[in-house]
């Protein structure tokens, strides 16, 4: 009797199992057609990748022959951050940000699987951080821009002005406007990251804050609309064009700047209450405030400058 009993346990539990898998058979893939032996077709309900679904990239830029060459290029420092060159058929593409797959069509997938989209307040920016150095000797009397690393330098009477640029974007899953606001500080410490071109390591970078501001002089902005406060386009039913922007950074550093390292932070947070307000009359529901959601923090970037 026991041994006919755990017969037929065994028997119940691989009934179950089986019944199980066909469940999530058909509820993760869409109806398929067999002909004789064949299976026609079998695939993913959702597929948000650049070749199983490209009418949901149609209103991007054109994505450029070379995107792939030159986004390798520009990571190792073997060209420079020429805006005329690196434009928006590069860093408008979701690629140009890393870990395209597993931070952008995985993570889109998974929302629309799950059905239940809430607003997401939560900002990729890339790259978190660079890394300039500057000679003082050619600071006291500049001629050209002979340092180097990525930028676009000014030379001024009184010292130089470093251009630098990044790009922010809503993470994926936001399905209504909202805004950020621009802020800028000079921290008293911060984690320089390994760049194997500079041949560093990870340090911990200290600088005096009054210094820095007094050497320091930082403007940053969107530069499409040239402001501190902006908004980021959506990721629903179609990628808008504005679900990434691009930051300008510019700092002036004054050829009496003490030797040492200097960090500048630009932190994106929440804009002014006014400018919400205006967006809400506005877009309406449309726009939600970056304090409703699910709320994952705010970017920030650092410049790094060394004076040698």
């Amino acid at each position: 009797m026991k041994k006919n009993k755990f017969r037929r346990t065994a028997l119940y539990v691989i009934i179950a199992i089986i019944a199980i898998s066909v469940l999530y058979y058909v509820d993760n893939y869409e109806e398929f057609t067999v002909t004789g032996s064949t299976i026609i077709e079998s695939k993913p309900k959702y597929d948000y990748s650049r070749s199983g679904n490209p009418e949901y990239y149609s209103l991007l830029p054109p994505k450029a022959a070379d995107f792939d060459q030159i986004k390798y290029m520009w990571e190792r420092g073997i060209i420079r951050d020429n805006p005329e060159n690196v434009n928006e058929s590069y860093w408008k593409q979701p690629e140009w940000l890393p870990l395209y797959k597993e931070s952008f069509v995985d993570i889109l997938e998974d929302l629309v699987e799950a059905g239940d989209r809430e607003p997401i307040w939560s900002l990729g920016t890339f790259p978190v951080q660079k890394y300039v150095i500057i000679n003082q000797n050619w600071l006291q009397n500049p001629t050209e821009p002979t340092t180097t690393g990525h930028g676009l330098f000014e030379i001024k009477e009184n010292g130089v002005i470093v251009r630098h640029r990044f790009w922010v974007r809503a993470i994926p899953g936001a399905m209504k406007r909202f805004g950020v606001g621009l802020q800028t500080s000079y921290p008293e410490e911060g984690l320089l990251l390994s760049e194997a071109k500079w041949g560093i390591s990870e340090q911990m970078v200290e600088q005096d804050p009054e210094v820095a501001k007094e050497h320091i002089k930082t403007v940053v902005y969107e530069k499409e609309s040239g402001k501190t406060e902006f908004n980021f386009g959506t990721y629903w039913p179609k990628l808008q064009p504005d679900y990434i922007k691009e930051i300008w950074v510019e700092v002036e550093v004054d050829k009496d700047i003490p030797k040492g390292k200097y960090i500048v932070q630009v932190d994106m947070g929440a804009p002014s209450r006014e400018y919400q307000e205006s967006q809400s009359l506005k877009y309406g529901l449309g726009y939600v405030d970056p304090n409703i959601g699910i709320y994952r923090g705010p970017s920030k970037f650092r410049l790094f400058i060394e004076i040698i």
